[in-house]
């Protein structure tokens, strides 16, 4: 396995890990075409469309894999992701120019390309991510319109919400059952012995798994947690968070250059708080508590600073789903994440707010 990421990267060895448990976690793991980029560039984007095997005729992914993400020590996620790679399988003349673009622009450190099937079975399977630990699992459903966030612990469910919207896109009808993925990655989690992050499709038929990787390891996180507040009354208390983060009252988007600071994230991307991104190139320690979304350990770089020096300073905690999604500028909160949960608070003195 050692070998085999040297050779392809990280993305092909997470594939490979997911084919050689596939059997025993009832998983299905899409055909693929994996090429080094050497070998892609020679053949060319021609004759690889012409060529494709008949499993990826009708459509495909095309992903990287290499050093720089997945399986490699100081990775940075989602800044060569699939989005927006793939064919659906009609013009061909698209699928070239896909192909010849994806070969030119690979990013340093690319070790092979990946031309993966494409799952069509959305419009009747639940898209999920799902983040496996050891004693847990957290599951984020996708269905029209809707999005569920599902802690499960020995097979229980012990935190759930939901959370709708027009931001929220998804083709997919059913929505993932989060016991049945509970069992495949638990499973799983327990045969790789890290914590890790699988996506796919969930299904009757079984969980159709199209990535795997471990849980970045910069994750800031307490070695030995401070007690948190017991969870009752007006705290708010989620799985959904990242980092380390402990204060006392805090006002809400009070931006000192410098100082610590909570600051809202009123939209899906950090790309459109400029406020929050201008805190982390600067490294000021900063908590973004979510109003609109649950969050995603994911490739994507709108719900997690892709840059590792970032990350750094960067706690998160989701209230999406709660009486505090209507937090507003000015008002002050509390929390506590000691990156295993999170509990949150207004403490904004009544007639204030």
């Amino acid at each position: 396995m050692i070998d085999l990421y040297w050779r392809q990267g990280g993305s092909c060895l997470g594939l490979a890990i997911l084919k050689g448990v596939a059997d025993r976690f009832n998983l299905i793991v899409p055909d693929d075409l994996i090429l080094s980029l050497e070998d892609a560039a020679r053949i060319g984007a021609d004759q690889l469309v012409e060529s494709l095997p008949p499993t990826l005729r009708p459509g495909f992914a095309l992903k990287y894999s290499g050093h720089q993400e997945s399986f490699s020590p100081g990775c940075t996620r989602g800044r060569h992701s699939s989005r927006r790679r793939f064919w659906d399988g009609g013009d061909q003349d698209q699928a070239r120019t896909l192909v010849a673009e994806a070969i030119i622009n690979a990013p340093p450190g690319t070790q092979a390309v990946v031309f993966q099937q494409y799952v069509k079975t959305a419009e009747l399977s639940g898209v999920f991510y799902a983040y496996g630990y050891e004693g847990r699992v957290l599951v984020e459903a996708i269905s029209r319109g809707r999005r569920t966030f599902t802690e499960i612990r020995n097979g229980h469910i012990v935190d759930y919400a939901t959370v709708t919207g027009e931001h929220i896109r998804s083709g997919s009808v059913l929505e993932a059952d989060p016991l049945q993925l509970y069992r495949a990655i638990s499973g799983l989690r327990d045969a790789v012995g890290f914590d890790l992050d699988m996506e796919g499709f969930a299904s009757p038929n079984g969980v159709i798994a199209v990535q795997l990787r471990p849980i970045p390891e910069d994750m800031p996180r307490v070695l030995h947690p401070a007690h948190l507040p017991h969870p009752r009354g007006d705290w708010h208390r989620t799985p959904w968070i990242w980092g380390s983060w402990q204060g006392g009252p805090s006002t809400v988007d009070e931006d000192v250059p410098g100082r610590p600071a909570v600051m809202v994230k009123r939209t899906t991307s950090l790309a459109d708080c400029p406020d929050i991104v201008r805190r982390l190139h600067r490294g000021d320690r900063t908590l973004v508590v979510d109003l609109c979304d649950g969050f995603r350990l994911s490739h994507d770089p709108r719900h997690l600073p892709e840059v590792i020096p970032h990350r750094s300073a960067f706690a998160y905690i989701s209230v999406a789903g709660s009486s505090l999604a209507q937090l507003q500028a000015g008002e002050t909160v509390e929390a506590f994440v000691d990156g295993d949960t999170g509990l949150i608070r207004r403490t904004t003195p009544v007639g204030l707010n």
